[in-house]
Formats: structure tokens, C-alpha cells, sequence
């Protein structure tokens, strides 16, 4: 129930940023705006501020913004079908540029939360294949079997299939040191038992 919830918030505020960006560039383009919506079907609450309606209805699966002459032509010079191409064409794409900022913004907090996963060495577990094979927290794998790794993912990527032993090159102290390290079988996928140092980005 709380994932549904959650799922349904996410999705409204996805919504309400997407209209909030037609319904920002239509007043900066002096189109009338007769109602902005967040909802749809029956009405909960709404209030009326100059000539805009602003509404918050009952069923949340999505919102408009409702223009003078978007359906219906009209005589109104301020209405959406009598001003220029260009005015109209910033409207409809202001809803996407609004969900690609959203999405932008998204991902920098997640990563400045989460933080990215590096190929530097945080810890060695006890008695795993990297413990007995002598590695220690702070080597940075450089490579696997000749591969240059980057990350963590690519990482994880050369040894989870890897049954026999394996060359791993660490940077230690600006040294490049060897290892030859046969993988464990654990969870399904091999490991050589060593946990990534994350770094914050922000």
C-alpha cells in the first residue's frame, strides 16, 4: 500500500511540474489561462485569482491547463489559437523541459545522497579471496586479466563470471602491485569478498 502511495505522489508531482511549465510560459506569453488543474473529475477544492480557476480534483491520474482557444477558436487576441507559432510551440514544449529539469535535478540528489561506488577498496572481508590474497582498504583496482577497470561496476562485471583465478592489479601508495585471486561462489555470481569505497559528489 505504501509502495501504491508513493508511486501515485511521484506521479502527481511528475504531472503538476509538466503543467506548471505550460501554465508558467502561457502567462509569460500573455495567453488566457481559464483553469489550471492538477486532478482530474470531480472538483475538491478550487479558487478563482483574476481570470484563472486553479483546481485540485478527485481522481489523481493527471491535470491540464485550459487556454482560451486551445479547443475552440476564438476571437479573444489573447487566446492560444491568435497568437504566433512561436509562442504556441513554447507552450507545448515547456511541459517536457519542466520533466527534464525534474529528471535532472532527481538524478543530483540521488547521487549526492547515495553517493557513486569506485574501485577504490573500503573493506576486505575476513578469510575472503581478496584477505587471503593480501589486498588491504585503500588499494584502487586498476585492472583485471589485462582489463582497465574505472569503476565498480566494471568492476564486479570482470570477476562475476570469472571460476578461475584472476590477475587483479592494485594502485597502492602510487605502487602497482599484483595479485592472482580465485573467485567464491556466493549468492549465485563470484566475489573475491571487498566492498567499494563511495564517493559524494556533492
Amino acid at each position: 500500500m505504501s509502495t501504491l502511495i508513493g508511486s501515485i505522489i511521484v506521479f502527481m508531482l511528475v504531472i503538476t511540474l509538466h503543467e506548471l511549465g505550460h501554465f508558467t510560459v502561457a502567462k509569460l506569453c500573455n495567453i488566457k489561462v481559464n483553469e489550471f488543474s492538477i486532478g482530474m473529475g470531480p472538483k475538491l477544492v478550487s479558487a478563482t485569482k483574476g481570470e484563472t480557476s486553479y483546481s485540485l480534483r478527485l481522481l489523481p491520474v493527471g491535470g491540464y491547463v485550459a487556454m482560451e482557444g486551445e479547443e475552440e477558436n476564438s476571437n479573444d487576441p489573447r487566446a492560444f489559437n491568435n497568437v504566433s507559432v512561436f509562442k504556441r510551440m513554447a507552450v507545448v514544449i515547456a511541459g517536457v523541459v519542466m520533466n527534464f529539469i525534474l529528471a535532472v535535478v532527481a538524478f543530483l540528489i540521488v547521487f549526492s545522497i547515495l553517493g557513486v561506488r569506485t574501485n577504490v577498496v573500503e573493506d576486505v572481508i575476513d578469510n575472503s579471496p581478496a584477505k587471503m590474497a593480501g589486498m588491504i582498504t585503500g588499494d584502487r583496482v586498476v585492472r583485471i586479466e589485462n582489463v582497465e577497470i574505472i569503476d565498480w561496476d566494471n568492476l564486479v562485471s570482470n570477476i562475476s563470471s570469472k571460476t578461475d583465478k584472476v590477475s587483479i592489479v592494485v594502485n597502492r601508495d602510487g605502487k602497482e602491485i599484483s595479485f592472482n585471486v580465485k573467485p567464491e561462489l556466493k549468492d549465485g555470481r563470484y566475489v573475491i569478498g571487498i566492498t567499494p569505497k563511495v564517493q559524494k559528489n556533492f
